[in-house]
């Protein structure tokens, strides 16, 4: 038997928890909540939901701080994660678009604006590699890495070059 699906909401705001949950209603899903970061980030560790819906502004730890502590661990950057806010600057002062490593969604929202959320923060979620391919991906951005310094190197070459004929 399979593992029922969790999705976590973390929010300040007990009419997005009642909204979202209405949004899933029917569906065979877990739904989690918590109030802000800390008490969330506690819930991701414990639970490992398989979604985070997760507030950027909150009164106690915000969005910032615990988007950081997931970072932080590798297993738990692989869940994906909708970054909710009615701000959206808020969340570009410190992310500049297009986001890399969630989806952000701008409250208020509609069901099927947050299943396109949730898809999209599905697809951001980078494959796992194995050693060997991690391995031949660094030896790919190594390779285009001395191209682009051969490059810069023969650039500064021409740029050498021109300012000794003009000083002459």
């Amino acid at each position: 038997m399979s593992e029922q699906k969790k999705v976590l909401i973390v929010d300040d705001s007990r009419v997005i928890h009642t909204m979202i949950r209405d949004m899933f209603s029917g569906a065979q899903i877990e739904i989690l909540d918590a109030k802000d970061g800390i008490e969330g980030f506690a819930l991701i560790d414990r639970e490992r939901p398989n979604l985070i819906l997760l507030d950027w502004l909150m009164s106690k730890q915000g969005g910032w701080e615990t988007f950081q502590q997931i970072q932080a661990h590798p297993k738990l950057r692989r869940i994906p994660l909708v970054v909710m806010s009615g701000r959206k600057d808020e969340v570009t002062e410190k992310f500049p678009e297009p986001f890399a490593y969630f989806e952000f969604l701008k409250k208020p929202f509609t069901r099927e604006e947050l299943i396109a959320a949730i898809k999209s923060a599905k697809n951001k979620i980078p494959p796992v590699m194995s050693p060997e391919n991690k391995i031949l991906a660094l030896e790919q951005q190594i390779t285009k890495m001395q191209a682009e310094i051969a490059h810069l190197k023969r650039l500064t070459a021409d740029i050498l070059v021109f300012i000794q004929e003009k000083v002459k």
